[in-house]
C-alpha cells in the first residue's frame, strides 16, 4: 500500500522526498522539515511533500535490462543518477550562495527595506537580530521587552520577540516574519522562521540553494 504523506515532522524519522531520495529528518518546525541525506546534504521540505520510507519494493518486471547494456548501470542506478542531477539543478526563482572559508553562508538580506548582513543558521528557530541591526531596520529598541529566555552557544540569554514587516533575499520576499532581538548578538542570523517559509533550501558541497 502506498505510503501516505506526513502530517508533521518527527526528528529522526526516515523519509522519502518528492525526488525519490531517502533521508532523515534532523530538524522540525511543525509542518516544515529539514532532511539530512547521505554525505551531509540538507534540504528543507514541507511535511505534506514527504512520505515515511517503506521497505524497498521488488524490481518492476516491466523495466528492460537494456538500460544495463547501454549504460553499464542498472535501471535503479540510472534512475538515482538522474535524481541527483535534479537536486543539483537550481529551480526557478532560486538563489545560490557559496560558503566562506569558515563554512558559513553570509549574505545581505533586506529587512524592513534596509540591507542587513546576516549569517544563515538552520539551527536557529527564528531570525535573530543584533541590537544595532534591529535599530537599523526601524525597531524602537528602547521599548522592547527582553522577556524570553533562550539558550545560545554563549550560554543563556534573554531576547525580545518582534515581527518583521518583510525579509527579502534577491527576488525572494517573505512578509510578517517572526524574529527576536538579542542584545548579546554581534552578528544577525537568518533562521528557520524565514527559511521554513520558502519552497525549499539545500546545502550541498559548500553551496546553499534557496528557492521560492
Amino acid at each position: 500500500m502506498p505510503a501516505s504523506a506526513l502530517t508533521k515532522c518527527t526528528v529522526g524519522q526516515q523519509v522519502l522526498d518528492p525526488l525519490g531520495k531517502t533521508g532523515v529528518i534532523d530538524w522540525s518546525g511543525g509542518d516544515f522539515c529539514r532532511v539530512k541525506y547521505e554525505g551531509g546534504v540538507m534540504h528543507g521540505w514541507t511535511a505534506a511533500s514527504l512520505k515515511a520510507e517503506e521497505k524497498p519494493a521488488k524490481p518492476d518486471a516491466g523495466i528492460s535490462s537494456s538500460a544495463t547494456v547501454a549504460t553499464g548501470k542498472s535501471a535503479g542506478e540510472t534512475r538515482n543518477a538522474a535524481l541527483d542531477d535534479m537536486v543539483l539543478r537550481p529551480a526557478a526563482r532560486s538563489l545560490v550562495y557559496h560558503a566562506d572559508r569558515l563554512g558559513h553562508f553570509e549574505l545581505t538580506a533586506t529587512i524592513n527595506g534596509r540591507p542587513i548582513r546576516v549569517v544563515v543558521d538552520t539551527g536557529a528557530t527564528v531570525v535573530s537580530l543584533s541590537l544595532a541591526d534591529a535599530a537599523a531596520v526601524g525597531i524602537d529598541t528602547g521599548s522592547l521587552a527582553f522577556t524570553v529566555k533562550t539558550n545560545t552557544a554563549n550560554g543563556q540569554s534573554r531576547v525580545a520577540p518582534v515581527i518583521l514587516r518583510n525579509v527579502s533575499i534577491g527576488s525572494i520576499s517573505v512578509d510578517a516574519v517572526h524574529a527576536v532581538v538579542n542584545k548579546n548578538l554581534n552578528q544577525s542570523l537568518l533562521g528557520m522562521s524565514f527559511l521554513s517559509r520558502l519552497r525549499g533550501f539545500e546545502i550541498r558541497e559548500g553551496s546553499l540553494t534557496i528557492s521560492r
